[in-house]
Formats: structure tokens, sequence, C-alpha cells
């Protein structure tokens, strides 16, 4: 889940800058709630542990991230959105009305990969 979302943030806020804008890093900090609650509603144990504690307080998860994108590693990581499209696909079958943050930022990730192919 994390990875999904992850990746879908750095689809859609493609800049380098992302920690500039306090608000995008608190969008992904929401939306990585949104999926914790997600998985908790479907009964799906979220493993490890201490990573759905950490997902499940939006502020801890900003400052973590925050620290991440200033770290030069952040810039290293490459890879092809097709498999995280095909994992967004799989997720939405969930319903996510009561997460509008990651049902907006997952939608924002598919019709921008939609739109390239």
């Amino acid at each position: 889940m994390m990875i999904m979302i992850q990746n879908s943030f750095d689809y859609v806020y493609d800049s380098s800058n992302k920690t500039k804008n306090p608000r995008r890093l608190e969008l992904l900090a929401q939306a990585l709630k949104d999926g914790n609650d997600v998985l908790e509603t479907a009964n799906i144990d979220i493993l490890p542990k201490k990573q759905k504690i950490l997902f499940s307080h939006p502020k801890f998860t900003r400052g973590l991230f925050t620290i991440y994108y200033g770290l030069p590693i952040s810039q290293m990581v490459q890879g092809d959105f097709k498999e995280v499209y095909h994992l967004i696909d799989t997720f939405m079958h969930y319903s996510l009305e009561k997460q509008p943050v990651l049902k907006a930022l997952l939608n924002q990730a598919k019709e921008k990969y939609e739109a390239s192919v």
C-alpha cells in the first residue's frame, strides 16, 4: 500500500522540490493514513506493525517524508509506473468514498498514466 501511494505521489508531483510545498506532503501523509484506514476496514493486517502506527499519524509521516525527500537517495529511485498502475486498479475496488484524499491522488496518477500511453 505504501509503495503504491508514494509512487503515485511521486508520479503526479514529479518535481524534485516536493518538500518546498508543505501542502503536498500533507496530502501524501493523509493519503497514507487513508490507505491504512481502507486496509483496516477490510480486516487486512498491515505489516510491519510500526508502519501502521507511523502512517496513522499524518504529522509524523509528513516529518519522515520531509527528511526522505531532502536526501539524495530519494532522487535515485527509478521504475516503471505500469506496475503501480495495476496496483492502483486493483486497490480501487475498495470503497474509497470515506478517503477522498487517497481517491483523488490515485485517480490523478491513473489519469496521468493513461494519458501518457
